[in-house]
């Protein structure tokens, strides 16, 4: 199974975490996904103490068309719109961060926001 990977220390412990799948809120944890999940923890940490284990899922902040909300918010000046990265927060960061620092100083860049409009669903 091809699958990407991510551990982060906690302070009880270690998150480890390695799936996304569109599904509905309902939908029971893919528990072939999981093994995939605790068999590559294993094996990239032999001697991790795995005795005291807990499973989560949820949503994460994901729109239709897979980009996020940038800009200033209609009708509300001064409320900037910086969210809905769906799994690419934190390499999109950087990125979002200057387009709101753009917004809020007024400068100019080389960028159209409008695709990342809070409002393109209305």
């Amino acid at each position: 199974m091809d699958m990407k990977f991510v551990a982060s220390s906690m302070f009880k412990g270690l998150r480890v975490a390695g799936t996304a799948e569109f599904s509905g809120l309902d939908t029971p944890i893919n528990h072939k996904r999981l093994d995939g999940v605790v068999k590559l923890t294993r094996a990239l940490l032999p001697d991790l103490n795995d005795k005291q284990t807990s499973t989560w899922s949820g949503q994460r902040p994901s729109l239709p068309d897979s980009l996020p909300c940038i800009g200033e918010i209609n009708g509300l000046p001064g409320l900037i719109a910086a969210f809905g990265d769906s799994h690419y927060g934190l390499m999109m960061a950087p990125k979002t961060g200057q387009f709101v620092a753009d917004v809020i100083t007024g400068a100019r860049n080389n960028t159209v926001l409008s695709p990342f409009s809070a409002t393109r669903f209305e």
